[in-house]
Parts: structure tokens; sequence; C-alpha cells
């Protein structure tokens, strides 16, 4: 018999499977949205997303050589107050509610900042202020800790940098087999 937990972590394996599919498909969409226009990478994130963040800023400065900082979300509690001007703004929250990151995504569409959004509801307040959604379509996480979620998210981060590129990252070294 397994608890809770072990049942979440042993379900991640199929559970990323089945929204491999659906998450490249919103990747590209996502990554459609880097054009020239886009000078750099701004990302919103909080708890355990910030794990994730950190994990796409250093992908995205490593493959695709663009600038990438994580947002400060305090600072855009006023959207005049930040300039976002050449941004591509991210919002990574699990639940999809946090109200730093959707005050960062209300700065960049108050500044007219192309945004894309990966979450586990899309039919949130992060998801309206997105361009495009990243959904992680795994499931209620119900054990205390983000297992299923966390590792939905950074298979997201990876599709939209492989999105971009137009290729798979596991053929890299950073990505044994």
């Amino acid at each position: 018999m397994h608890t809770v937990f072990e049942s979440e972590i042993l379900s991640q394996s199929q559970l990323l499977s089945e929204r491999t599919a659906t998450g490249r498909e919103a990747a590209n969409k996502a990554a459609a949205l880097l054009d020239s226009s886009v000078t750099h990478l701004v990302i919103a994130a909080r708890g355990s997303s910030d794990c994730v963040a950190t994990y796409l800023q250093y992908l995205v400065g490593r493959e695709l050589g663009v600038l990438t900082a994580l947002a400060t979300p305090s600072l855009y509690s006023d959207p005049r107050h930040v300039m976002l001007k050449g941004a591509l703004v991210i919002g990574i929250s699990q639940s999809g509610r946090s109200p730093d990151v959707v005050s960062v995504l209300t700065a960049a569409r108050h500044a007219g900042s192309t945004d894309h959004c990966h979450h586990q509801r899309c039919a949130l307040a992060m998801a309206e202020q997105a361009d495009v959604v990243m959904p992680l379509l795994v499931g209620e996480e119900v054990s205390l800790a983000a297992t299923k979620t966390m590792l939905a998210s950074l298979q997201a981060a990876s599709q939209f940098v492989e999105s971009v590129l137009g290729e798979d990252l596991r053929k890299h070294a950073i990505f044994p087999r």
C-alpha cells in the first residue's frame, strides 16, 4: 500500500507522457512570441516555481543566449513603475493563483509586452493576463509536496526552449539519456 505522496511520485512518468503532445503545442505557441522585438525575458515565480524559473533562466541563457531576469514581484504593484519594453514575460505558478505572479503579468499587459504562463488550472487570473498558456495537465496535487506539478513545470520549461531551438534538448550533454 502506498501513501498519497508515493502514489503521486509513481504516477509522474505516465502523466508527463500524457501531457507531452499538448505541452509541445502550447510550447510552440509560446516560442512564436520570441520574435525579433524581444530583447530579454522576465520570469515571475514564487515558491517551488522559483526553482523552475531558475532552471528556465539557465536553459534560455545557455541554449538561446537571451538575457533572462527573475522578476521581483513587489516592484510590479504599480504597472506603470517598471519598464518592460522588449521583454517576453513568463509567469510560472503551479496553482495559477499567485497574486505576486499575476501582478507581474498584469504589468506586462499594461506595458504592451507579450507573455505566457504555465500553471495547473487555466481558468484563473494568470491565464486571463497571458497571451499563451502552457497547462500542466497532471491533475490535482493532493500531497503537500508539489510533486507532479513541479515536474510538469520543468517539462514545460524544456519544451519552450526546445520549441524555440527546433530540436530535442536531450541530445545535448547537459541532458543525458
